[in-house]
């Protein structure tokens, strides 16, 4: 159900809703957001258009915009201690220096796979917790529930399923019958969506962990 569901989405998504295509450059400043290079875009082109009312406007969003990404930005170093505050001057005002290493994604992926592995993993012993659950005491959502909280889904990554978050967001009321129906199945058999079980993992590197020193 759950594969059949991100199909179909994914279609309508292609389908319906207009895709733009912008480029970002290295030089380009951390809050020149692809929304907010494309509302650039537009506004030069109004400018050159004499459209002068429409291209204030959108310079006023585009303010704002960048405004709501600082004031963000800035919150969340509120309880950064100095090391933190220097990391985010650097991030502004230097380049990033990536070790050679990064170029052979073998090494990164041993290198993580050793960390990562418990050499005394036993599939056994995992599965003698596993019990199909009785169900008697489930109480099924309803889709005003699951509409609430879609409605709520804060801005995320897409993960593997490539489904951005305002799909859910701004959809919640027209999604809120399939996702509950995904949801109740799930809960009432104990099992979860394929999908659910696999992870993005991104690489951060640091400079006093790993064989990766200049990272």
């Amino acid at each position: 159900m759950y594969s059949l569901f991100l199909v179909t989405l994914r279609y309508f998504i292609d389908t319906c809703i207009p895709t733009k295509t912008v480029t970002l450059g290295p030089r380009v400043p951390d809050f020149v957001t692809p929304l907010l290079k494309s509302l650039l875009c537009k506004r030069r082109k109004l400018r050159r258009q004499g459209k002068d009312v429409e291209a204030d406007a959108l310079a006023a969003k585009v303010n704002r915009l960048i405004c709501d990404y600082r004031k963000t930005r800035l919150s969340r170093l509120s309880e950064a201690g100095p090391k933190e505050l220097w990391e985010a001057v650097r991030a502004t005002s230097t380049k990033s220096v990536v070790n050679g290493n990064l170029s052979d994604p073998n090494l990164v992926n041993n290198h993580f796979a050793a960390i990562a592995t418990d050499h005394l993993y036993n599939l056994q012993d995992v599965l003698q917790y596993y019990a199909v659950p009785v169900n008697q005491d489930f109480q099924p959502f309803s889709e005003y529930e699951i509409a609430q909280l879609l409605s709520k889904v804060r801005h995320t990554s897409s993960g593997l399923d490539d489904l951005p978050y305002w799909v859910f967001q701004k959809c919640s009321f027209e999604l809120a019958g399939i996702v509950t129906s995904i949801l109740n199945n799930s809960f009432s058999t104990g099992t979860v969506p394929s999908q659910w079980l696999t992870a993005v993992v991104m690489l951060l590197c640091s400079s006093s962990l790993g064989p990766f020193p200049q990272c």
